[in-house]
């Protein structure tokens, strides 16, 4: 663990002001997936025995990273840019696995957002750690029209075709929504509220609505996922929530109570703690969209 970096290293690069991008600095020992990966090797214990309880891991998302690669025999970057980024048409999004890769007239550095963290009251530019090009639990640069597009498809038919169908009757699950959308479960069946990649929480409700001039009382349910992300003064929040009346036994939900919403909301610098976050912004917008009366106002910001 000495190896890898300072204790302290974190807090250092973002309160060191640089101008690392695009002309990053020479000498610095940038750590790889596989450094990672020899890191935890060398762990002694694991922190408590697999499938018995949830915690967020980044060394987790590392490891499936290298399994991919291995697997696919490409990087990670050019494996999500064949399999699915082309497919999207997100072509503004790419994963920044290595400084090399990039020459300083290239897009992707060109069109580069800098991030900028307060230090002493100010805004300035901060951006090198020796972490900066581990992949998996990051790293994936996109714009806001690019994430709409990966919205958008999460929703569509056309999604199915990416991956083989007789895959997840094997699995059990009947599409990969279901996939990304479904609780898991510890080994004593304790539901925890983490599906795979999206934090997931559901409340059930009753409204007074209007039924044919009527004023009546129904039983709605909502679901939300949500995920946020940040690396030194980029933040990221992804919200999206959908409700509708439950139906009776043996019927389908009525589309005309049913409403969705989802909400992307990127930051190229950090405002701190308190009420101006990713998190409070989809907040301020979900109001607008549903009133206060909504599931994503329960968020934990």
């Amino acid at each position: 663990a000495k190896r890898l970096a300072e204790r302290d290293w974190y807090k250092k690069a973002n309160e060191t002001p640089d101008d690392w991008y695009p002309e990053m600095q020479a000498g610095k020992k940038d750590f790889t997936n596989k450094d990672v990966l020899r890191w935890i090797a060398s762990q002694p214990l694991l922190a408590r025995e697999p499938d018995t309880a949830y915690e967020y891991s980044n060394s987790g998302y590392v490891v499936l990273a290298e399994l991919v690669s291995r697997v696919t025999k490409k990087r990670l970057g050019e494996y999500l840019r064949d399999f699915l980024f082309r497919h999207v048409q997100m072509n503004d999004t790419y994963v920044f696995d290595e400084r090399r890769r990039f020459s300083p007239n290239d897009p992707e550095i060109v069109n580069h957002a800098k991030c900028y963290n307060q230090v002493d009251g100010k805004f300035v530019p901060v951006g090198y750690t020796p972490m900066n090009f581990i992949t998996g639990d990051g790293n994936v640069h996109s714009t806001i029209l690019d994430l709409l597009r990966w919205e958008l498809h999460l929703y569509s038919n056309e999604w199915y075709a990416l991956v083989d169908p007789q895959k997840f009757e094997e699995s059990g699950f009947q599409n990969l929504s279901e996939l990304l959308w479904t609780s898991g479960k510890t080994n004593k069946g304790k539901r925890v509220n983490y599906g795979a990649g999206w934090n997931l929480h559901s409340v059930e409700y009753d409204k007074k609505v209007k039924v044919k001039g009527r004023q009546v009382t129904r039983r709605y349910e909502s679901r939300a996922e949500y995920h946020r992300g940040k690396w030194l003064g980029w933040r990221h929040y992804w919200a999206r929530a959908s409700r509708w009346a439950i139906p009776e036994r043996g019927q389908n939900v009525d589309p005309k109570t049913l409403s969705s919403l989802g909400i992307i909301v990127l930051s190229n610098a950090n405002f701190g703690v308190g009420h101006f976050t990713t998190c409070t912004i989809a907040q301020e917008i979900s109001k607008v969209f549903w009133t206060n009366d909504n599931i994503m106002t329960e968020f934990n910001c």
